[in-house]
């Protein structure tokens, strides 16, 4: 296979070898010193760039590092101090009635932290960047008004800056030298920088040890609530709004279970319950509709002396009286999601007040025996009439233990 060639043009063949020749005064000694004074301008720009990058990003990454806000000061003064140089740096929190700053970290100044430092919004150097909102530089503080004796004791001069989070001042950093230092415009503004960073990491901290210390206290409250929940002697029961059983306490579970308390919990009541026999307080089979758990699932709360009294058949042979109230549980829009029930074993009361009354019917029909006319006649005299008045009191107070009992005898 033959390719054809491009015979190249005579004014072609020697074009690799020509020789430009720059015209007069470009790279004169003059202009390649301007062009080398750039250069250098244009390098250390890039360096400052470079390490205002590098500290931003070494503030970032403490800040994302860390979650407890006493690990989060304690690398942030440390990051500082490394990269400012700085002979004291402090860190002021806003206070909860945003009246005052409050100094939360420091170094070099530590006093401040020991004796409680509050500076004023408005007032000072700090509260003054707090107030209006923006950054400062003070070169000699005798210039200024300062709050803390302990700053005005040991720095000379100071920058600050304001610590904002959704528009919000959560507080103020400032760093400070001992001696006269020229804090420039250049170095106020990283500065600020700086601070927006710590600002948001301060305030996910705060947010971290507000939320930790609400599942703390949440948890202890649970705690205590279960603790309450267990020791309670009543039956404590809640329901879904199936009428399935959620969560019971120790006393309900010797009450109604037999060791099978998984089966019990998967049923709605009305199919678990079914074994109970459940009745009325005279006995009679009690309808579905009339139990409490139902009547509670249809919105009605049961107090007081409306509470129901129902008997049932314990998995062990029992014959037990519960007096039974309770109340629904609603979410936010009013629908009921659940109840919780109360009962209260009341079977020897019961069992006690029956006795009393049949005993008092026994004493009453004795009394109406003992008073009729025909067993009176033979009685002429008062005396006799109140001694079975009185031997009729004494024994009714007996059996009912009660202080006072009157017994008078009506004429027809």
């Amino acid at each position: 296979m033959t390719y054809n060639r491009r015979r190249k043009h005579p004014s072609q063949k020697n074009a690799s070898r020509r020789i430009y020749t720059p015209a007069p005064g470009i790279f004169s000694p003059k202009n390649q010193e301007e062009a080398e004074r750039k250069i250098r301008q244009l390098e250390q720009q890039y360096q400052e760039v470079s390490k205002q990058l590098q500290i931003l990003q070494i503030i970032t990454d403490t800040a994302l590092s860390h979650l407890t806000l006493d690990d989060l000061f304690r690398e942030v003064l440390s990051r500082i101090s490394e990269i400012m140089v700085a002979d004291t740096i402090a860190i002021l929190l806003l206070t909860e009635d945003g009246k005052n700053l409050v100094v939360r970290a420091a170094k070099g100044l530590e006093e401040e932290i020991e004796q409680e430092m509050y500076i004023p919004i408005g007032r000072g150097f700090a509260g003054r960047i707090a107030a209006e909102r923006r950054p400062m530089i003070v070169h000699d503080i005798s210039t200024v008004e300062i709050v803390s004796p302990i700053l005005r004791e040991n720095v000379r001069s100071l920058m600050g800056a304001p610590m904002i989070v959704d528009n919000r001042v959560i507080g103020v950093i400032h760093v400070g030298m001992k001696h006269t230092h020229l804090f420039t415009e250049h170095d106020l503004q990283l500065f600020q920088r700086v601070a927006d960073r710590i600002a948001h990491a301060i305030d996910h901290a705060l947010l971290y040890q507000a939320e930790k210390q609400a599942r703390l206290v949440a948890a202890r409250h649970a705690s205590q609530l279960e603790a309450i929940f267990e020791s309670m002697t009543d039956v404590i029961s809640v329901y879904d709004s199936n009428g399935r059983l959620l969560q019971i306490n120790q006393a309900g579970h010797e009450m109604y279970f037999a060791g099978d308390t998984a089966s019990y919990m998967a049923q709605p009541i009305y199919e678990s319950a079914a074994d109970f026999h459940v009745r009325d307080e005279h006995g009679q089979l009690l309808p579905t509709e009339r139990w409490p758990v139902y009547r509670l699932l249809q919105g009605e709360v049961i107090t007081g002396s409306d509470a129901i009294d129902v008997i049932f058949d314990t998995p062990d042979g029992r014959q037990v009286q519960l007096s039974t109230s309770g109340a629904p549980i609603r979410d936010q829009d009013g629908n009921i999601i659940g109840v919780v029930a109360i009962s209260h074993d009341v079977t020897e009361r019961r069992r006690n007040e029956r006795r009393l009354r049949e005993a008092l019917h026994a004493l009453i029909a004795m009394a109406e025996a003992l008073m009729q006319p025909s067993q009176i006649d033979g009685i002429n005299t008062t005396s006799n009439i109140e001694l079975v008045e009185q031997t009729i009191a004494r024994l009714i107070s007996n059996v009912l233990t009660c202080k006072h009992v009157g017994v008078a005898a009506i004429e027809t």
